[in-house]
């Protein structure tokens, strides 16, 4: 009888302990570095938007390497796996000013969600990457505006960055 009783009394323990949860938060593990990892980040689609609410640009990361990787580190929410900095493209010139950059998008929450994205040779993740600022943006009637703009990995396990863009602006 006390034997059945510990085994009872242990199995509820067990799942009590048991708590499924999505991912983990960056205090609870390191992320091993990869190695021999080839990613590429590009703009697609149009470079085109409109001073309008509800604007954003869509990046790809891609695997351009022989063999899958793995991502434990990515973060359940796409956009956090990015840093994204814009600056104005003004008249008369023709590349960034390199102490100009403006974040476009805030850190990610502190106990920010993970699970293991694994990207086979050749396959890729598109994010969008909301413009917010457009929907504040007055330009004239057949005006322009135009910026680049840079994508970085947030992650610690991998690194690609991607080339400096440029999109434009028109009015509604």
């Amino acid at each position: 009888m006390l034997a059945l009783c510990t085994l009872c009394c242990g199995c509820i323990r067990t799942e009590e302990n048991a708590v499924q949860v999505a991912g983990f938060s960056d205090n609870e593990k390191e992320f091993a570095k990869l190695s021999g990892a080839d990613l590429a980040i590009s703009m697609v689609g149009s470079h085109d938007k409109i001073a309008a609410p509800n604007q954003s640009i869509r990046f790809k990361l891609v695997n351009n390497g022989t063999k899958s990787i793995t991502i434990d580190e990515w973060h359940l929410n796409d956009i956090e796996n990015f840093t994204v900095d814009c600056q104005a493209w003004l008249p008369g010139t023709t590349d960034p000013d390199p102490d100009s950059w403006i974040p476009l998008l805030d850190p990610p929450e502190k106990f920010s969600r993970h699970y293991p994205l694994t990207l086979d040779p050749g396959n890729m993740v598109l994010v969008d990457i909301p413009l917010d600022f457009l929907s504040m943006l007055v330009i004239t009637p057949n005006g322009e505006r135009r910026y680049f703009i840079r994508v970085t990995l947030a992650l610690k396990s991998v690194t690609a960055t991607g080339p400096v863009e440029v999109f434009t602006v028109h009015a509604k």
